[in-house]
């Protein structure tokens, strides 16, 4: 079964116009006819009012007129009966419908004249008052109606021309623009609607406009990330390259002669190892820190960590032949960070003096606290580092999506992302004659409670 066509805006005015116009008649047709008797009642009750009844009851033979042709009124007793010789019988139907002073019977028009009976006095030859007046001619009559339904057709037509050209037109125009501005949101063509004004069509032109500019910045944004991301990924693709290289030679030596296979072979493939994990850890950290993990909702015992790593790291040192060692306080030292955030932190910088070493060289790692803060430091006798690199270790952090810094390398990013959560600080202090002391530093959290054994 089709559909029928849907109509616009012009079209349903039209048609609300016409049946508006049909509606006006048909009413002007009704309340002619419901009007009739309470006009014709009214109007006998006004000339009644100015009916001089002290002269009829001094004079009712000679009392009474004929007001023009089809109207007269006299006056009768209570029976019907009239003194003046010109007066009309009084139908007897009308008086038996009196019932009282100041009440009323009609008669309803008709081809003979319409007659209307007011009683005015309880007794004496006024007592009633017989109106009549005829009917207004054919010809007066449809000239009053053809004169009210012309005036109606007007009235209803200058209202439709003014609805279309004050309301229907501007609207359809103003959301032509609208949808014009509507089909180019996030492209370079779009075209904002001129005039907004302060209504519901105004909001929506607003709010197109405020897409647009959201789409386009979040365009260059994604463009920009997409850039970042790429560049991102070819420095992490550069730093798998060379170790997973080192290992892949070492392998086909071993595989071609295994007795080629030395201590210093392997070690050097444990390193390209330890390496690798390294940094498969810190990208799948950062990118828990790109999700806006909250590290301040865990606490960690620093002591134990720094303990456990230093054991991690001597059999790594000893591999590489760099000697690890730690010194630890008496007790547990709390602070406020996610547990495997503060390890991947502390991790980065031990690693980071454990591989730029050289061999025979020495790593140490001391933790104190003192007055509700804790300090650990992580210091080498390595080559160093530049004084110019100590601000670029600090100044980028991970969450500005640019492409990876080389040099501190993603571990001390990480690093210094961490410390920047949770309100910690890293410090530079170049050790002579050679070597790098790295402090990390932050506020101490209190003791965790005993618990009490369940009883």
């Amino acid at each position: 079964m089709a559909s029928m066509p849907r109509l616009g805006v012009s079209q349903r005015v039209l048609i609300s116009a016409v049946l508006s116009a049909v509606l006006a008649v048909l009413l002007v047709f009704i309340a002619l006819g419901s009007a009739r008797n309470l006009v014709r009642s009214y109007l006998v009750e006004q000339i009644a009012e100015e009916v001089d009844l002290t002269a009829c009851e001094e004079n009712p033979s000679q009392w009474g007129t004929r007001l023009g042709p089809g109207f007269s009124i006299f006056a009768y007793d209570l029976k019907g009966r009239s003194l003046h010789p010109d007066a009309p019988p009084l139908e007897a139907e009308l008086l038996a419908q009196l019932n009282g002073p100041e009440t009323m019977a009609q008669s309803n028009w008709g081809k003979s004249d319409a007659v209307s009976v007011m009683q005015t006095a309880s007794i004496g030859h006024c007592s009633v008052l017989r109106l009549s007046g005829r009917e207004p001619g054919g010809k007066a009559f449809y000239t009053m109606l053809a004169v009210l339904l012309s005036s109606t057709l007007g009235v209803m037509l200058l209202a439709g021309l003014g609805s279309y050209y004050l309301v229907v037109r501007p609207m359809r125009q103003r959301i032509a623009a609208i949808s014009l501005g509507a089909k180019g949101v996030g492209e370079p063509e779009f075209q904002p609607a001129s005039e907004q004004l302060d209504d519901a069509l105004g909001d929506i032109a607003r709010v197109l406009q405020e897409s647009h500019g959201r789409i386009l910045s979040d365009k260059e944004e994604l463009l920009r990330r997409q850039s970042a991301l790429e560049e991102h990924l070819a420095g992490i693709a550069h730093d798998l390259r060379t170790p997973l290289s080192s290992m892949q030679l070492s392998l086909e030596v071993l595989a071609s002669d295994p007795e080629q296979l030395t201590i210093e072979a392997v070690e050097l493939t444990l390193a390209d190892v330890v390496y690798l994990s390294d940094l498969v850890e810190n990208l799948h950290q950062g990118a828990r820190l790109r999700q806006g993990l909250a590290l301040d909702q865990g606490r960690v015992d620093l002591r134990a960590l720094v303990e456990r790593l230093g054991s991690r790291f001597e059999i790594i040192g000893r591999h590489a032949g760099v000697s690890v060692a730690v010194n630890l306080p008496e007790g547990p030292v709390w602070a406020k960070c996610v547990p495997a955030m503060a390890e991947r932190a502390i991790a980065n910088l031990i690693q980071n003096a454990v591989g730029h070493n050289r061999r025979g060289g020495n790593v140490a790692a001391v933790l104190s606290a003192s007055q509700g803060s804790f300090e650990l430091a992580v210091l080498d006798d390595g080559p160093g580092l530049p004084a110019e690199l100590h601000h670029s270790l600090q100044s980028p952090t991970f969450l500005e999506d640019q492409a990876r810094q080389r040099g501190p390398g993603l571990g001390m990013l990480i690093t210094h992302e961490i410390a920047l959560r949770v309100h910690w600080s890293v410090a530079y202090e170049a050790m002579e004659p050679s070597g790098l002391r790295v402090v990390l530093s932050g506020a101490c959290e209190p003791e965790q409670p005993a618990q009490t054994p369940r009883v």
